[in-house]
This record gives C-alpha cells, structure tokens and sequence, in this order.
C-alpha cells in the first residue's frame, strides 16, 4: 500500500467518524428536548378519560391534584 491511499483511507474514516458523532449529538439534544413533562401526560391521560365518560370533573381533579403533588 502507498501513502496516497493510507491519506485517502485516513481522510474518510474521519469525516465519517465526524458525522456519526454529529448525527448521535444531534438526536440525542433533540430526544430529550421534545420529550414532554409529566405533568402534561398527566393532564392529557386525565382529560382522555374525562371526555371517554370514564371520570367526572371532581374525579378529574382529585386525581389531578393527587397526582401532581
């Protein structure tokens, strides 16, 4: 093997080492960023079973209040 293709060689495994790292940064900030809090999977879930009529307003909020202490 020549140097020329040891430099070739070198060259794209860095780029492509670069852009693996830069795509796993990359979905990693926007994984955890878009997640939502728990408070609003509470309120959601809460709600969803309010409108199916499986709870009623006072239901709603007790469980609501209970469960975001």
């Amino acid at each position: 093997m020549d140097n020329s293709s040891v430099y070739v060689f070198n060259a794209l495994f860095c780029i492509t080492l670069f852009c693996f790292l830069a795509v796993r940064i990359y979905s990693i900030r926007h994984k955890s960023g878009n997640s939502p809090r728990r408070e609003d999977d509470i309120a959601w879930i809460l709600k969803n079973r309010m409108a199916k009529g499986e709870i009623d307003e006072q239901e709603y909020s007790r469980l609501k209040d209970l469960l975001t202490k």
